[in-house]
């Protein structure tokens, strides 16, 4: 069974419930069924006391039950939010109970995902858009979004916008430098797409993550800062001046994200306290306020934003203890993976879309899961998975021979360090 929930992770992008809603409800279906039997398997095998594991689950379910009433109103748009984050929850919980053991593998097929996505939106710039403009013109499609971004030729597939690829690729990076070893070839593909997608926010999400990877990580890592700032921010230009003689320029973007600010702030007014439920907050010209605070707070009111708020805060300071005590790299570049969302969702809604959403609350569950536990650092970095590859520290730098030796569980002929 938890072969089969490798796999559903490992598909989650792939499947766009916007696009293809009769796949997105199989497996959102499959999803339940697998993740309510790991949790029953673990929970009867469970042995520590309930306190000492529940009480770090408790922001995120006190989130998950806020959007419990507007989902028994009968509101469509509630229950369909609401069984989604049960879902983003159980997964949360599950690699918030699950061992070292078993959730490396779960980042490495998030970073294999991100590889596969890659794949995909790199042969729809390609061969895809050919096979567009013949649709569109087949069909008379004569604007609207497909057109805008077949002329400026923005790759987003398999997601529904640009952006949305974007911000799950910015995420996708950071964890696929957890394997230094293998992560060469799947970046020189990644990041290329990245560009290809022209997103701007995507970009920036990722240059705040490498500046919070390099504030928070040993002292001897910071002197790369610099130029992976440099190259990044250079990139991010790159992205701008390209996006500026197109019809999506970045002002107008900009200009576009302030309209959905302003009027999603004046339907807060309306109902400040309570919310006006799921699927109530649409603009004149969008359904989404690209601000994941802002639409929280608009649909579900102080009750739901502040729970989220307590959540975000409880993850971030847990993890950021968890990093001062150990300097354990592995784990902080999984923090700087579950960052980057939350900083693309300032100026976009992929905190709405499953294909991402899912991703980001398991990667806060094995964050929780690591953080929870008072063991030190180094024995996070050295467990197996099942196929018996040992992860080492070995990101950015290494170590030399005779810590390695040390490291690693006794091995014949290794001396102890003074």
């Amino acid at each position: 069974m938890y072969t089969a929930f490798l796999i559903l992770i490992l598909l989650r992008p792939f499947i766009s419930p916007e696009a293809f809603p009769a796949a997105g409800n199989i497996y959102l279906n499959l999803l339940l069924i697998c993740l309510c039997v790991l949790l029953c398997r673990l929970l009867l095998n469970r042995t520590r006391n309930p306190g000492t594991w529940l009480t770090p689950l408790l922001p995120a379910a006190v989130f998950t039950i806020t959007m419990l009433p507007p989902a028994l109103s009968g509101n469509i748009n509630a229950v369909n939010l609401f069984i989604n984050q049960l879902a983003y929850f159980s997964a949360y919980l599950l690699a918030s109970m699950t061992d070292r053991k078993r959730s490396l593998p779960m980042l490495e097929v998030i970073a294999a995902a991100g590889t596969g996505v890659a794949f995909l939106a790199l042969y729809q710039y390609l061969y895809g858009f050919r096979h567009l403009s013949e649709y569109l013109a087949a069909n008379g499609m004569n604007g609207g979004i497909a057109r805008d971004y077949l002329e400026s030729r923005r790759i987003f597939a398999p997601f529904v916008t640009a952006n949305a690829l974007a911000g799950f690729l910015a995420m996708a990076i950071p964890l696929r430098l957890i394997r230094r070893e293998t992560a060469l070839l799947p970046l020189l593909l990644i990041t290329p797409v990245l560009l290809l997608t022209k997103s701007i926010g995507g970009i920036t999400s990722l240059v705040c993550g490498a500046i919070l990877f390099f504030s928070l990580s040993k002292h001897r890592f910071k002197k790369h800062g610099f130029a992976v700032f440099f190259i990044l921010a250079a990139l991010a230009a790159v992205v701008f001046i390209f996006r500026s003689a197109g019809n999506q320029s970045p002002l107008l973007s900009l200009q576009s994200r302030l309209l959905y600010w302003k009027e999603t702030i004046s339907i807060i007014k309306a109902s400040l306290i309570l919310g006006n439920g799921p699927g109530n907050c649409a603009g004149s010209v969008s359904s989404f306020a690209h601000n994941i605070f802002l639409q929280l707070w608009c649909e579900l009111g102080i009750p739901g934003i502040t729970a989220f708020l307590w959540f975000i805060i409880f993850t971030a300071h847990k993890a950021c203890g968890y990093i001062r005590r150990t300097g354990d790299n592995l784990y902080l570049l999984i923090f700087c993976s579950w960052t980057v969302f939350l900083v693309h969702n300032l100026t976009d809604f992929t905190f709405f879309l499953p294909q991402v959403s899912f991703i980001w609350w398991l990667i806060g569950g094995i964050l929780i899961s690591a953080a929870d536990r008072n063991t030190a650092g180094s024995d996070y970095r050295l467990k197996m998975n099942e196929k018996g590859f040992l992860f080492l520290q070995k990101l950015v730098g290494h170590k030399n021979k005779e810590q390695q030796c040390c490291a690693e569980e006794n091995k014949p002929g290794c001396k102890a360090s003074a």
